[in-house]
């Protein structure tokens, strides 16, 4: 479905008067947000669009369980000239990113642009109103769908003593763990491992971290999971292509937890450890303390270089992260079942 067109001339931004070239953007959001015609809901936000498929991938792959994380933000998925909104071009040269987040840090603006595709994400972080605006129904990058709109919860969500960051997680009972590395670490393969034994998680790849009373909490954002064909079929997992037929760009299925496991998905956990994983291709899992420094360096990179903006303060939620939770290595053992095994081991003797 194409959106109907505009005779909106093209507004076109530029570091000198960014700003005020924002707050225009937004003068028409109210009208154009009423006329999307799908709604889909997360805990941290409500979209509107046109785009029947941009629909279905939001209603997959965000989380259903409801929290108060704050107050939702609210986005308009859309194409850009479209229901009254400006078409929008950058006016420089090339697009300069760290440029564009030093000029709108002490704003009320967020923005992320990517030139190869004409794809813009805009926040207005006072009145919690964010636009994706795309060349073309499917014009979104393809790292998109397996955690769509993420930017906006980043800009709506960060603060002081939360933040996104990018783990994996796992709870058993009322204990909870975070895992955190580069990708080929063998976190999600862990994940998926706890997940298929019955373990609970509030998510693989990014997940809201909260520190409250002493307490590191995390919340579920997304419902998607993702893993390389081998790594399924260690874990016995789409071998009649239930859960997944394909695989995506990354050459990887990717599924939700209610696939592997309809009972796994929850709300929140209480994070109890920070686990740093690494594929050592031996046949047991070993365990042993990691640094915060380690930890650190595990955690945060991938999350800071990934989202835009406001990255002092990503920085400082992973430095919380790795200096208040007990942190580990956890060498895996190429055998899942022995893996898990070891964790729950682990978990009963030094967690609970």
């Amino acid at each position: 479905m194409t959106l109907a067109n505009t005779s909106n001339a093209p507004l076109h931004l530029r570091l000198d008067g960014l700003e005020t070239a924002l707050r225009k953007l937004f003068d028409n959001f109210e009208n154009a947000y009423a006329a999307g015609r799908f709604e889909s809901s997360g805990p941290s936000m409500s979209c509107r669009t046109n785009f029947p498929k941009y629909d279905q991938i939001l209603k997959k792959a965000l989380a259903s369980e409801q929290r108060t994380t704050g107050d939702k933000c609210r986005v308009l998925v859309a194409q850009t000239g479209n229901l009254g909104l400006p078409d929008l071009r950058w006016g420089e040269h090339y697009f300069q990113e760290r440029e564009v987040e030093a000029q709108l840090s002490g704003t009320r603006f967020r923005l992320h642009y990517m030139d190869d595709i004409g794809f813009w994400q805009v926040f207005d972080r006072q009145h919690r109103t964010g636009l994706q605006l795309m060349q073309s129904p499917d014009g979104y990058p393809d790292w998109d769908p397996g955690s769509p709109l993420r930017n906006f919860m980043h800009w709506n969500l960060v603060g002081k003593d939360q933040g996104l960051v990018h783990a994996g997680t796992l709870a058993i009972g009322g204990t909870g763990f975070m895992f955190a590395g580069p990708g080929g670490s063998g976190k999600s393969a862990t994940v998926l491992a706890g997940i298929a034994d019955g373990m609970k998680s509030v998510g693989d790849d990014y997940v809201l971290a909260r520190i409250e009373d002493g307490c590191v909490n995390a919340s579920a954002l997304f419902t998607t999971l993702k893993q390389d064909p081998e790594g399924m079929q260690r874990l016995a997992l789409n071998q009649d292509n239930s859960i997944s037929s394909g695989v995506n760009w990354q050459g990887k299925h990717q599924f939700t937890l209610a696939d592997v496991n309809p009972t796994s998905g929850v709300a929140d956990i209480q994070v109890h450890a920070l686990f740093l994983p690494h594929v050592t291709g031996n046949n047991t899992t070993v365990i042993r303390p990691a640094g915060a420094k380690e930890a650190f360096l595990a955690l945060a990179p991938s999350g800071v270089s990934q989202i835009p903006g406001d990255r002092d303060a990503s920085f400082a939620i992973c430095a919380k992260l790795a200096r208040d939770l007990p942190c580990y290595h956890i060498e895996l053992g190429v055998d899942p079942k022995e893996l898990i095994g070891a964790l729950r081991s682990f978990v009963d003797k030094e967690l609970l």
